[in-house]
């Protein structure tokens, strides 16, 4: 594995600490059971190596060629930790330190030219990297990525110091390591989590939606969520965006939400069930009622049946038409993710079709268009979506399919991390009136 690091500034190898004139500008220290060896090529240029000699950084023992010490983002991760620690310190206590050797100039002071970091061959293996593109790239324009062979990646990072630079990196590392389908086990304690948590915070802007992917990666357990939220709600705050973070991703907050709403007690019609997502959670909360699921793809057929026979149960019908559903009891209904994926007429006939069953409560959910500006700068949530609502339009859209609906009482909700007041997702929760209740 190689790093190159170059800068304009004649005080390169000041900030990185180490001395051209000590072993002519050699630094080598152990690492794992390889080592990693540090050259001041020129004033303005540091290269690193590391070569591991018995696959430090995969689980293939059989492989002779450790080609993974070659390229991994561990890798990247632990030289920086070896040889640039004091560059990952908090922003403040790195800037205030001084280098008695330059008359107590502080790193703050000698830190303001740009700084490039190129690793020749950098590992990649999952959907971050998709259609050409990075998803790290999105949010930082600092980041280019080109495919060379196969995983093989030339990663380039470019900041306006060499701190911006160093820290920038090692999170693109960490959460290429964390996102590699075949990364090599990393356990993730508080410390880890403190670490790198510090590395977010000592970048500049870094949008929500990088933050929000740092919970879900980099955070494994409620304690340690309970450490990064407050430091993340500050690091927000300080751009104008008031925060409630939480610890689940978009998707399982929405499904907790829908599946104690729902409840066990009824048999349920879900509308778009997917691969049974809903299904699955309400049965391991003891649901046993019939579960009616409608969806266009028929292929889900053979994957419920299987559900049914994993989870020992047998209380699953599968459907490819609403109207072919004719349940026999009072249902509640799931509409979870569905509207916005066809025309909105269509979507509307589809509500006013499921408010026609005898239901005792119907669940709406959908993304919130107001929220999307936190994600990125324009466009849909999912290229399938054929529109997505702001909270008003989604009013409007629920007032018109349930209108002359005397009935019926609707509530708007919203789950997700919140941000200014808005949460990634809404929902409409219509009811039957208590008086529909007790005339049954």
């Amino acid at each position: 594995m190689i790093l190159k690091i170059y800068s304009n500034n004649d005080h390169l190898a000041d900030l990185l600490h180490k001395n051209p004139q000590t072993d002519e500008g050699l630094y080598a220290k152990p690492l794992k059971s390889g080592i990693v060896i540090g050259n001041v090529v020129s004033a303005h240029r540091y290269e690193v190596l590391f070569q591991d000699m018995s696959n430090g950084f995969t689980e293939e023992t059989g492989n002779q060629l450790d080609f993974q010490s070659l390229c991994n983002p561990l890798a990247v991760l632990n030289s920086c930790t070896e040889l640039f620690g004091h560059v990952l310190k908090e922003k403040n206590e790195y800037e205030a330190q001084e280098m008695k050797w330059l008359n107590g100039l502080t790193r703050g002071q000698a830190d303001t030219q740009p700084c490039t970091i190129q690793v020749p061959v950098f590992y990649i293996n999952s959907s971050w990297y998709r259609n050409g593109v990075f998803l790290l790239e999105r949010y930082f324009k600092g980041i280019d990525v080109k495919r060379m062979v196969g995983n093989n990646y030339y990663l380039t990072i470019t900041a306006s110091t060499l701190f911006e630079a160093m820290n920038l990196l090692n999170l693109t590392a960490l959460f290429t390591h964390l996102t590699n389908v075949d990364a090599f086990n990393t356990f993730i304690d508080d410390s880890f989590a403190q670490k790198y948590l510090r590395v977010l915070t000592n970048l500049e802007q870094v949008p929500y939606f990088v933050l929000y992917l740092f919970i879900k990666r980099a955070v494994k357990n409620n304690a340690q969520f309970t450490l990064v939220k407050p430091v993340l709600e500050a690091y927000l705050a300080q751009y104008g965006i008031a925060a409630n973070l939480t610890s689940e991703d978009t998707q399982r907050s929405r499904l907790g939400f829908i599946t104690s709403e729902i409840g066990i007690d009824h048999a349920v019609l879900d509308i778009g069930c997917g691969e049974f997502a809903y299904y699955k959670q309400l049965t391991n909360k003891g649901f046993a009622h019939s579960y009616y699921a409608v969806d266009r793809d028929e292929n889900l057929r053979r994957l419920g049946e299987n559900i049914m026979n994993r989870m020992n149960t047998d209380n699953l019908s599968f459907y490819t038409r609403i109207d072919e559903v004719l349940p026999k009891e009072r249902i509640n209904i799931i509409m979870s993710e569905v509207i916005e994926h066809n025309a909105p007429e269509v979507s509307a006939a589809l509500v006013k079709r499921a408010l026609l069953f005898d239901f005792g409560k119907l669940v709406i959910s959908t993304p919130n268009a107001a929220f999307n500006k936190f994600y990125f700068e324009n466009g849909f949530r999912h290229e399938d979506h054929h529109f997505e609502f702001t909270g008003e339009e989604f009013r409007l859209f629920i007032e018109a399919c349930t209108e002359n609906r005397a009935d019926i009482q609707v509530t708007y909700m919203q789950v997700g991390d919140e941000l200014n007041g808005i949460c990634p997702t809404q929902l409409a929760i219509i009811k039957k009136k208590i008086q529909d209740e007790k005339q049954r």
